[in-house]
């Protein structure tokens, strides 16, 4: 059990080092994005929550608007602002708007190496020094 606790110790340690370093992307990898809680109604994460500001430090700009830290918003709000990425905790999102990614709440709900990994995975501009 103590070796589970060191192993996650080392991985979240790993995950800071690599979170401090995201600051150095280079912003020409650029891209907007939503991240949505539900779909009926449409809710999505303000631009103040942990998950939007991670984006934002891997060159990402959060559509959302600042009102609250999950806004509600219409399906015409997405047409209208049109987010280059759409991010969801909701599995099977049944938004019919360009690629939407799963973004696994128990992963990315605490910093961790394994939440930097996935970023990497889904096409996220991380540093190299962050990949296995």
């Amino acid at each position: 059990r103590m070796g589970s606790f060191a192993t996650n110790e080392r991985a979240v340690a790993r995950g800071l080092d690599c979170l401090a370093q995201i600051d150095s992307v280079d912003k020409a990898d650029a891209f907007t994005f939503v991240i949505v809680v539900a779909s009926d109604p449409l809710i999505v994460f303000g631009p103040r929550t942990f998950l939007s500001s991670i984006l934002e430090k891997a060159g990402g700009s959060n559509l959302a608007p600042s009102v609250g830290l999950f806004p509600h918003l219409s399906p015409e709000w997405l047409v209208r602002y049109r987010p280059g990425r759409v991010f969801s905790i909701e599995p099977g999102l049944g938004l019919q708007f360009g690629r939407v990614t799963y973004l696994d709440p128990e992963i990315f709900s605490r910093v961790s190496f394994q939440m930097i990994k996935r970023l990497a995975d889904i096409g996220v501009a991380v540093p190299g020094v962050c990949r296995e």
